[in-house]
């Protein structure tokens, strides 16, 4: 099945399982129209939805908006629609899963949106709240984020990895019986909404340190300097 796409649509449908194409033409128009340079496109793992980072610091979003990542009242956006975050401020980084999304600002800060959302605050029918890009709490400073819908590995400029959301299967590297920096045992079945930090030392050389992070559903992947 192949859906028609109106005149001043962005996005064209070409399957009846929701994966969208980019029209760059529209996309061009669209940018001249609004005085946009673009930086960055990232599309969904499913390539339902893109999110369109632009040189200035602002985000945008166009596709299926399955969990509310862009807007809880559209089922799908055909012209790129800007995020609103709690505070002024300009994105520097993105990353996308199925159905979240996540970003750096320029003061290393992290916000997520989509149903990640919905596991950290447990509202799983409370849409509504997806789309509002949520402040990871920490005073730390992070480089590089990596998200799956149910949970989040961040890199800090301290070269620690800090993590938070679901741990259904240990994907956040926490120790199911013994966790330094909570207050309780970390169980594997628990949703932390707590950030906390990963203790790789008993793992990496003195020399080497995490520069880039991966993630899956339920698995997380740290790659180190020297591999």
């Amino acid at each position: 099945m192949t859906t028609l796409t109106q005149h001043n649509d962005i996005t064209t449908t070409t399957q009846s399982h929701h994966t969208v194409n980019l029209d760059k033409k529209a996309l061009r128009t669209w940018q001249k129209e609004n005085d946009i340079n673009i930086q960055q496109i990232l599309s969904t793992e499913s390539r339902s939805s893109f999110v369109i980072l632009s040189t200035s610091g602002d985000v945008y979003g166009v596709g299926y908006n399955s969990k509310g990542k862009f807007d809880p009242h559209e089922k799908r956006v055909t012209i790129p629609k800007k995020l609103s975050f709690p505070h002024d401020t300009s994105i520097k980084k993105i990353a996308v899963s199925a159905e979240s999304l996540a970003f750096i600002d320029q003061k290393g800060e992290v916000y997520t949106t989509g149903s990640i959302n919905s596991f950290l605050a447990n509202t799983l029918n409370h849409r509504s709240t997806n789309a509002t890009p949520r402040k990871m709490a920490s005073h730390e400073k992070f480089i590089e984020v990596a998200i799956s819908d149910n949970h989040l590995l961040a890199l800090s400029d301290k070269s620690e990895v800090w993590v938070l959301g679901c741990n259904r299967n240990n994907q956040l590297g926490l120790d199911p019986n013994l966790s330094k920096d909570a207050d309780e045992a970390v169980q594997p079945w628990q949703t932390r909404d707590i950030v906390q930090k990963i203790d790789l030392t008993p793992h990496l050389r003195k020399d080497d340190k995490p520069i880039r992070l991966v993630t899956a559903s339920y698995s997380s992947f740290i790659i180190t300097e020297h591999g």
